[in-house]
């Protein structure tokens, strides 16, 4: 043999070692709505995996809050002060920076762990395909628990922490609920033999949002921001809305914002009908009402999902698996 077939004989096997050794790195993704129960399997992991590194974007924005005097339990926040959702949204763009830099920095690490809601498909398969371009073979651990509970551990989580953990604003909480709850057959294809599920509570699902609402929701809501137009804008609205036939809350409110927008920028009213560039009532309602539509359809798939004995529902339940069964999968995963 050739010293060039020799040397380039060892590059190969220094080639397949560098592939091995890469291809050792592993990412677990813990998948669940807010106050679901995702760190408490982390620092279990972690009592058995000291190497595995955690990453939360909570916890960069908890300091972030911290910074802009906002206090962690967001469920009063907002109502106390409008101006703190401002500043929760300011300090949530920031946070994310810091998180996506963390994420950057960390991945050399063996062993990483994130913990994050999933309720955004989108986002999951953009962080599992970014961990794979970098050698990560990568799990999804997904923990389910009914809406109740996840509401019930959000209203006492500031209280029962001392105000070291945060607790969300309620219909956050429903609406990460409700995303990861749809994703689930999606992760299960996506993760393939690297995807386990796990119920991290037993009590029966509420079916009854209405009871949920008064209990969890309504105390800590924040007043609907009233449009008040100037006066002659408002008698061009009224009249204008005439012609546009039967209209909802939400529909004439979305046309004020619109109303009122138009005559702050042009100082002029809004047209009946689109004129050059700029949309008329016509236009804007059209638009408004599939945003109506969709908000309709979607409350109407959230409540199937409470009622008793839900498809969606059941077959999480069916295809979870028991805690010791989720740990032995971790553990034969990390190896």
């Amino acid at each position: 043999m050739s010293n060039l077939l020799i040397i380039f004989s060892k590059m190969i096997k220094l080639t397949d070692l560098l592939k091995e050794i890469q291809n050792g790195k592993k990412a677990i993704i813990m998948a669940g709505s807010a106050a679901v129960g995702k760190g408490t399997f982390i620092r279990g992991i972690q009592s058995k995996y000291p190497q595995a590194k955690s990453l939360n974007p909570d916890d960069f924005y908890n300091a972030k809050l911290k910074e802009k005097g906002v206090s962690l339990d967001l469920k009063t926040a907002f109502k106390t002060d409008r101006e703190n959702a401002a500043k929760a949204g300011q300090a949530m763009g920031s946070a994310r920076g810091e998180y996506e830099e963390e994420i950057k920095s960390s991945l050399g690490n063996p062993i990483l762990i994130f913990d994050i809601t999933s309720n955004a498909y989108d986002t999951v398969i953009k962080l599992k395909n970014k961990l794979e371009e970098n050698g990560y073979e990568v799990m999804m651990v997904y923990l389910f628990a009914p809406l109740n509970t996840v509401l019930d551990r959000n209203d006492k989580r500031f209280e029962k922490s001392k105000g070291e953990d945060r607790s969300l604003y309620p219909p956050i909480v429903v609406d990460t609920w409700k995303g990861v709850v749809k994703n689930f057959d999606d992760y299960q294809n996506l993760f393939g033999n690297n995807f386990i599920s796990i119920v991290t509570d037993n009590t029966p699902m509420s079916s009854s949002f209405d009871d949920l609402k008064k209990k969890y929701i309504e105390p800590y809501a924040v007043e609907e921001k009233i449009i008040n137009l100037p006066k002659d804008v408002e008698d061009d609205f009224n009249e204008k809305i005439k012609s546009l036939g039967p209209l909802n809350p939400f529909e004439i409110e979305k046309l004020k914002e619109k109303a009122l927008q138009f005559y702050t920028k042009n100082n002029e009213f809004m047209p009946l009908n689109r004129k050059g560039r700029s949309n008329g009532f016509v236009e804007n309602l059209a638009t408004i009402k599939k945003q109506s539509e969709i908000r309709k359809n979607e409350n109407e798939e959230f409540l199937k999902l409470l009622e008793p004995n839900n498809p969606t529902i059941q077959n999480i339940i069916k295809n979870s698996k028991t805690k010791d069964e989720v740990l032995g999968k971790i553990n034969t995963f990390l190896g």
